[in-house]
């Protein structure tokens, strides 16, 4: 009970949850179509640096649901990142980096950056395009 309540108040000291997500950002991706998973809890960012969730699901239970989510989407996997990406398949890595895109991975170092669970190191970070 003890342990539950410091991270509670950790939560509500850091920032963690959702709810504080910055709400033009909130409407900006749903205004874009970009869904958030229900497991995924906001960390940081903003529409300029990105905007990071953290989940304790495995990667790749949250890789497939955006692709059934964002199903008119392309995937990229090679050169280390794995990304669901508004394009057409096939795109080179520049022209996905210019797009609207999902990157989902294993960080590790989640957990100390936010003060969140130890399992919580699938990261989800979404770009929005310039």
């Amino acid at each position: 009970m003890k342990k539950i309540l410091t991270i509670m108040l950790l939560g509500l000291a850091f920032g963690a949850g959702a709810d504080n997500m910055a709400s033009e950002d909130a409407a900006l991706l749903q205004e874009l179509g970009i869904p958030v998973h229900p497991d995924a809890m906001y960390v940081y960012g903003n529409r300029e640096a990105g905007i990071r969730f953290a989940s304790n699901k495995p990667v790749d239970e949250i890789r497939a649901w955006y692709v059934e989510q964002l199903d008119t989407w392309s995937v990229i996997d090679q050169f280390g990142l794995w990304a669901i990406y508004d394009g057409p398949e096939g795109a080179s890595f520049p022209d996905v980096m210019s797009t609207h895109q999902v990157t989902i991975s294993v960080n590790d170092e989640m957990p100390g950056w936010y003060s969140l669970d130890d399992d919580m190191t699938t990261e989800v970070v979404v770009q929005i395009a310039p």
